[in-house]
Order: structure tokens, then C-alpha cells, then sequence
């Protein structure tokens, strides 16, 4: 890197009237015969000098994305309002790059959480669903009725095709909703310390989608009906399909699949944890 005495003798040299950068550098090189530069860094030289006025190296700032940023408010509206979009997608709609929206989301501390299908238990997951399937079947003997008054909640993704893809869900807020703080305090306010989760005062067993009903019967049983003829790739027919699926649930089928929990904590318990079909 030339030094600052060495630039401005360049453009010195330049300004005498020579036009021809191999002479340019013949007088440069007169003074400084230590110093090897091409015809291509003189010329860089130069133009900057001609475009800014200075031959001083000046870093570009960057620029801070911040909420007063159009394009970040815009960007996180985004991210509120469609957790799921995918980034290419967002990009589409926003008209943001993608690049532009990698640099918001990361100026924000917001990250994609990726789905993984798990199938099999950790160590120790299978004491922590004894634990939980004795504490079920207590609360039953204590009150018949108990597990038919469980709200249970949870998600499921639907496609036009019917076929999901870990590699390509995104969920844009950095980890599953249900395991935030916020969430947590709220339950604990709403349900008074009464409500079942992973962080919960009961706590809910990980990896254990043959306990829940939503998991063992009500996904599949609405997936059925909502794939049973094809589906055209529109999202319309595909949400006025899972509206009419639910609404042609039974009152006695729901109740079933609540008596079918109560059977499954018996058998996980019998089994000292393990999972079953």
C-alpha cells in the first residue's frame, strides 16, 4: 500500500500533462525506485482522486437498520404478521433482497427456527414420561372426569401437495412460540400455575406425540379427509377443505379420542415409559 507522501507525488505526476500511465509510473519510479506499482493501481489512483478529490483511503460507513428504516419496519411487519413465510417469499412480497433482509433480521436478533421430526427418545425421556403418566393417571383416580376437561394445543402444517419439508419450514422468531418466557408467565397469570407444558408446573414429557390426541388421532384423521381427492396448488381450496374437515367432526369422535388418552397413559405407564404405537 502506497503511503500518503507516495500518492499525492503520484497525481503530481499524473497532473504535469501526461496522459500515458506507463510514464506516469517511469516518474514515480524515479523517486521512488523501492515501490512497485502497476498500471492498473495508478490508474485506480487517479479516478478516485478525479471522482472524490482526495487520495485518502476513507471507509464506507454502514449503515444501522433500525425501526426508523423503512425497509426494517416493513421487514418486521413481515415477520409478525407471517412467522412462516419463507425468506424467498418475504422477499417477494416485502420487494426487500433477500440479502437486505438477512441484514435486518440479524441487526434484530431474529432467527429461523427449523423443525426437527423426531422419533426416538433421549436418555432420560423415558423417566420424565413415567413421571408424567403417573402423575395423569393420579389426578384421574382423584377426578373421573380430569382428562376429558384438558385443553390441548398445537400446530400442524398442511400443503397444497400434502407433502411437508423440514428443510424448507421456517419459523421466523427464534424458537418454538409455546417455549417463550412471555407465553409462559401468561399461562401461569391465565391458569393460575394449572396448565401443562414443557416448562409448565406439570410438565409435559419431550418427544411424545403418542401422548397427545392431537398427535395420535386428530392430524392424521383431518389429513384423511382433506387429501382424499387431489387438491389443486391453490391455498383457498386447501383452508376451506381443513375448515370443512373440523366441522365434520363429531361430538362422540372427540370425546373418544380423550377416553384413547386415558388408555395411553395407562399403557406408557405399564411400559415404564417407552414408546408404543
Amino acid at each position: 500500500m502506497l503511503t500518503l507522501e507516495q500518492r499525492i507525488y503520484l497525481i503530481q505526476c499524473y497532473g504535469t500533462g501526461e496522459e500515458c500511465y506507463r510514464v506516469v509510473i517511469k516518474k514515480f519510479n524515479g523517486k521512488y525506485p523501492e515501490v512497485s506499482i502497476s498500471n492498473v493501481g495508478a490508474k485506480k489512483l487517479v479516478t478516485k482522486f478525479l471522482e472524490t478529490g482526495t487520495v485518502l483511503y476513507i471507509k464506507k460507513s454502514k449503515k444501522l437498520l433500525n425501526e426508523d428504516d423503512a425497509a426494517s419496519v416493513l421487514a418486521l411487519h413481515s415477520v409478525r404478521e407471517a412467522p412462516r413465510l419463507s425468506l424467498r417469499r418475504r422477499s417477494i412480497e416485502t420487494e426487500i433482497s433477500k440479502s437486505h433482509l438477512q441484514r435486518i433480521f440479524k441487526q434484530n436478533r431474529i432467527l429461523p427456527f427449523k423443525p426437527k421430526f423426531r422419533h426416538t427418545l433421549e436418555e432420560g425421556d423415558e423417566a420424565k414420561r413415567l413421571d408424567f403418566c403417573l402423575e395423569m393417571g393420579n389426578r384421574v383416580l382423584n377426578d373421573v372426569g380430569f382428562h376429558k376437561r384438558i385443553l390441548f394445543s398445537d400446530e400442524s402444517t398442511f400443503s397444497t401437495n400434502g407433502v411437508v419439508s423440514s428443510q424448507h419450514c421456517r419459523y421466523w422468531n427464534g424458537c418454538p412460540a409455546h417455549q417463550a418466557f412471555t407465553v409462559c408467565n401468561w399461562l401461569n397469570s391465565e391458569f393460575n400455575e394449572h396448565w401443562i407444558g414443557r416448562d409448565g408446573p406439570i410438565l409435559w414429557p419431550p418427544r411424545s406425540p403418542d401422548l397427545t390426541i392431537l398427535d395420535f388421532h386428530l392430524w392424521g384423521r383431518l389429513k384423511q379427509m382433506v387429501y382424499r381427492e387431489p387438491l389443486e396448488n391453490d391455498e383457498e381450496q386447501l383452508k376451506t377443505r381443513i375448515q370443512n374437515a373440523v366441522k365434520s367432526l363429531s361430538i362422540e369422535e372427540i370425546r373418544n379420542s380423550f377416553n384413547e388418552f386415558r388408555a395411553r397413559i395407562e399403557i406408557c405407564a405399564e411400559k415404564g415409559g417407552a414408546l408404543f404405537k
